[in-house]
């Protein structure tokens, strides 16, 4: 099931269907997108999540502001009732509170789909607890036991229980019902047969441990007539089909536990979502997409009309950065105007020699002096500052 799976209007109760009728008029979806209808708190967050796919573009932006402006206390009854399994999955997707998370593994109209991401995505122990004691759900879906075992967070024990649980429930080993799981349950399968940390890898960690499970495709796997630059043009030219807390720069700090499920659901998404969140997301979202593998995601975050001179910065200091990232930035007239940026891109190795001598001449003496003494960069680079220097020098 995908994140966001549109809700028929068949499918909302009875009593909503009353408020918001079929062929309601443009004005009263508006209305009612706005939460300016009365209605009970489960028929109002149905209604909000249907018209956050109607076809009136105001109208669903509206809606999905409503949805993403919900406060806890009034989520925190909802997610306990029997609500569409739909709208469950889509909030298992979003940033929440514990308790929140709780009351949708606790929830029996809650699907397995569900249930397996948040198997993945959680890294609350207790939380994690929950489902592997869900024994009905485990046996039914190995789709769960698959994703608990990738996830860095679950405890040994846990792993082990339900390793014992399934094994002797089923009268086969762990990793032939592992096998029955959708693709990548093999992975899964390797997971476990390591001895996993108990404690949650941080966000930038945990793709590199995890490898592909959360990572993007590999650039050879993009179509070999992809149009980056077209790519551009439609993402700028399309709405944002985004949730707002990967567009909006959030204006507190983000907790440890919000920043980490931001990032684990990002890196779910397929390789073009992520390459267009790159493009327009904020700055958790940028943060999270320039230490991606894949270099046309990088990219697509320096072409981010929103990426702040502190971001190419942090770029052009980076060694390991790739060196076309260290073009792109030379190659901003803009960015090459900061001292920093200049200062840092001399120091890289990653920049084009040709590119770094032509900096020189734009640094103060004591930072020329710097590179003309430094064993780090290139034998050519600090021949040419000791030139610089001697210039320098000569009409002070």
């Amino acid at each position: 099931m995908r994140p966001f799976e549109p809700l028929p209007w068949e499918e909302l109760p009875d009593t909503a269907r009353t408020v918001v009728p079929q062929d309601a008029t443009p004005a009263i979806r508006m209305m009612a997108a706005r939460s300016l209808l009365p209605m009970g708190t489960r028929d109002l967050i149905t209604v909000l999540y249907y018209l956050a796919a109607d076809e009136d573009r105001a109208i669903r932006r509206a809606a999905r502001q409503s949805l993403t402006d919900l406060p806890s206390e009034l989520l925190s009854n909802l997610l306990s009732e029997t609500i569409s399994p739909k709208i469950l999955h889509w909030f298992a997707h979003r940033g929440l509170a514990e308790e929140l998370y709780e009351r949708i593994l606790l929830n029996r109209v809650a699907v397995d789909d569900t249930i397996a991401h948040l198997a993945e995505a959680l890294s609350n122990l207790r939380l994690l607890n929950i489902i592997s004691n869900n024994q009905e759900r485990l046996l039914r879906s190995p789709e769960i036991v698959a994703h608990l075992f990738r996830n860095r967070a679950t405890p040994l024990e846990a792993r082990e229980r339900v390793r014992s649980f399934i094994e002797l429930a089923t009268g086969t080993p762990i990793a032939d019902f592992l096998r029955q799981a959708a693709p990548p349950a093999s992975e899964a399968e390797a997971a476990f047969s390591t001895t996993p940390s108990t404690e949650a890898a941080p966000p930038e960690a945990e793709a590199e441990a995890t490898g592909q499970f959360y990572e993007s495709l590999p650039d050879e796997e993009l179509p070999p007539d992809f149009d980056l630059d077209k790519l551009i043009k439609e993402t700028f030219q399309s709405e944002d089909n985004f949730s707002n807390e990967f567009l909006v720069d959030p204006d507190d700090e983000l907790s440890a536990h919000r920043r980490t499920s931001i990032g684990n659901r990002i890196r779910r998404m397929r390789v073009l979502d992520k390459m267009r969140l790159a493009l327009k997301g904020n700055v958790e979202a940028r943060q999270i997409l320039i230490k991606s593998p894949n270099k046309m995601i990088q990219e697509c975050v320096l072409r981010n009309p929103r990426t702040t001179i502190e971001e190419v910065i942090k770029i052009a200091k980076d060694k390991t950065m790739r060196e076309e990232l260290i073009r792109l930035v030379t190659q901003n007239k803009e960015w090459t105007k900061n001292y920093e940026v200049l200062h840092h891109l001399c120091w890289n190795p990653k920049t084009p020699i040709t590119v770094a001598l032509k900096y020189l001449d734009h640094l103060n003496l004591k930072d020329v002096i710097a590179i003309s003494k430094s064993k780090q960069v290139p034998g050519i680079l600090t021949m040419a500052a000791r030139k610089v220097v001697d210039n320098k020098q000569k009409f002070r």
